[in-house]
């Protein structure tokens, strides 16, 4: 059984971060990364735009980089945003030095600062809306890409990766880990768990032999909007990203935009067994359009409290009906009827994602949520005239899962970033991994073992 001083399980940002911390602070430690997906130069979506095929790995969730690979390549450098963490300045320093040293000169990305703050909050207070400014880099998928390569290049020759190798199950004993995967079985001093969202549905499973309890966290559900990207640009000029909250007036549910891409197209993902859509852009390459996503949050307390189940079965239900990602004009669902190919080609917005499906999705969506839905892009059309019309495309359903949070008391064992239900997105996860080996680090120089809440800050 080979024997490593640290093994990581994810190559996603928190992940990935926690090795390029251990070999900065911990140079004299062995290194294991072990990645259920694809190197990154072989994650390539086999049908792109066409129906989902259901990979047993998907190429756009899981591999080298993670989800945030093919994303809009965002980093929303912001304790409000993205997790619950209240990051530090160190911690901030070091996560924008790792983005200095491998962004590719090539696709440098742009650092976008909000403008006119105080106009765009006025005007969203007057109905309603809270309007949270952010500083955002943006490295657009393409620049994403080269990001993670260059990254990939630097631990390759420093650690080892292992590819499409999924971990089984963890076992202690005798001071160290043993962790048994698909192809064999190893020994570790300290393991860091980072599988993101896709893969936490399965820790508990991993970690059957430890005490361990989790608690439901909440989902979002809801659609992703695509309209002329000229209706947008008044406000994305101004702020790349407008994270706006609005809480609706019949239900008082919590509503927000989410992922916004000035010039972007929609993507479908495979999560989980369920198809859902998304959505990114280029740095250096732009379509005519913008989308955005609308989600409502959903909780529960009892005698109902799983909120991943509930998203997954809507999520079915919507692949039962349509055999993947549902598309109707705005129009169409206020008049209660179903889109089709004909409404759809007829419609001002060509749609970037080819293969989804003109349907209803008042067949999948809750009244609900489809009320909150439509009572934001109303209210939303005061900041942004037109994102309420008739020829506006809804793609849905689009759910955001956040993982349950677990908890142990394993010393040693970590559960980081996205997966662990602390953080929600690239930046704050590359922070869990930062933090996690600052503090194995300190443990070791006063002789003891590190407690697993690398969430809580002194």
């Amino acid at each position: 059984m080979d024997r490593y001083d640290i093994i990581i399980v994810g190559a996603g940002p928190a992940g990935l971060t926690a090795a390029y911390s251990a070999l900065e602070f911990l140079p004299d430690h062995s290194i294991l990364i072990i990645e259920k997906g694809y190197r990154l130069e072989k994650r390539k979506c086999p049908v792109h735009d066409r129906p989902c095929v259901k990979c047993p790995v998907c190429h756009i969730t899981q591999g080298f980089g993670g989800a945030g690979t093919f994303s809009d390549g965002k980093i929303v450098f912001s304790s409000t945003i993205g997790g619950e963490l209240q990051v530090r300045e160190d911690e901030r320093e070091f996560v924008r030095g790792i983005f200095d040293k491998f962004v590719d000169p090539s696709i440098p990305g742009k650092l976008y600062r909000p403008r006119d703050v105080e106009d765009i909050t006025y005007k969203a207070m007057k109905h309603g809306m809270k309007y949270i400014p952010s500083e955002i880099f943006h490295l657009g998928t393409d620049g994403g890409f080269l990001f993670n390569r260059n990254l990939q290049n630097f631990l390759e020759e420093r650690a080892e990766i292992h590819f499409q190798e999924k971990v089984d199950r963890i076992e202690k004993a005798n001071g160290y880990f043993q962790v048994y995967t698909d192809r064999r079985a190893y020994e570790a001093k300290y393991v860091i768990l980072a599988p993101g969202r896709a893969g936490s549905h399965g820790l508990r499973s991993i970690l059957s032999p430890f005490k361990v309890k989790s608690y439901g966290n909440k989902v979002d559900l809801g659609v992703r909007v695509e309209i002329p990207a000229m209706i947008m640009e008044d406000i994305t000029s101004k702020t790349y990203e407008p994270k706006l909250i609005y809480y609706t007036k019949q239900f008082d549910d919590r509503v927000r935009t989410f992922c916004v891409n000035p010039g972007g197209v929609v993507i479908q993902e495979f999560v989980n067994d369920v198809i859902t859509v998304n959505g990114f852009s280029y740095e250096l390459k732009k379509t005519e359009n913008t989308n955005f996503a609308i989600l409502v949050t959903v909780s529960f307390t009892e005698p109902f409290d799983d909120p991943l189940a509930y998203g997954s079965s809507i999520l079915k239900l919507a692949n039962l009906i349509s055999g993947g990602v549902i598309l109707q004009k705005l129009g169409d669902l206020r008049k209660g009827r179903r889109s089709t190919d004909k409404r759809i080609a007829e419609g001002i917005v060509e749609p970037t994602l080819k293969g989804a499906i003109p349907g209803d999705l008042a067949f999948v969506l809750p009244y609900r949520f489809l009320s909150d839905i439509i009572e934001f892009l109303d209210v939303l059309s005061n900041l942004i005239p037109g994102v309420n019309e008739g020829f506006v495309l809804l793609y849905g359903p689009e759910v955001k899962f956040y993982s349950n949070k677990i908890y142990h008391d394993v010393e040693n064992l970590f559960i980081i970033g996205d997966g662990s239900g602390y953080t929600r997105g690239i930046y704050q996860s590359m922070i869990s991994g930062y933090r996690t080996v600052r503090n194995i680090k300190e443990a070791e120089e006063k002789g003891q073992v590190c407690a697993p809440a690398w969430w809580k800050v002194d």
